[in-house]
């Protein structure tokens, strides 16, 4: 399994239910696609840059994942035809950014003029 990230942006329901209710649809099809949430993060309402389906406004949702990534097209054909979701992003974390390493010391190198 690989780790995914989504950026999820629903239609802002003026509930807190309405949006754990999306949020709960979401980990829903991911299981479905025998998948894992691993964690998500609720980055609140937030004005769109331009309208999305009618919308000025979404509700941002980043979720983190582990998916067998045959299964990813299936998540994003079930994701594309929720009526609530204006928009969605889903990438690939790459393993290099999974695992933390030590940054390289400068190198110092001698600087010469030239006249």
């Amino acid at each position: 399994m690989r780790k995914y990230e989504a950026l999820i942006i629903t239609q802002v329901k003026p509930s807190r239910e309405g949006v754990q209710g999306e949020q709960a649809a979401f980990e829903e099809a991911v299981r479905k696609q025998e998948g894992k949430i691993v964690g998500h993060t609720d980055l609140g309402k937030r004005t769109l840059g331009y309208r999305v389906k009618k919308m000025r406004e979404g509700q941002m949702t980043i979720y983190d994942f582990e998916l067998i990534p045959a299964k990813v097209e299936s998540l994003k054909r079930i994701l594309h035809r929720s009526d609530d979701i204006l928009r969605f992003m889903v990438t690939s974390k790459p393993e290099a950014a999974l695992t933390r390493t030590k940054p390289r010391a400068k190198q110092n190198v001698p600087v010469t003029a030239k006249r």
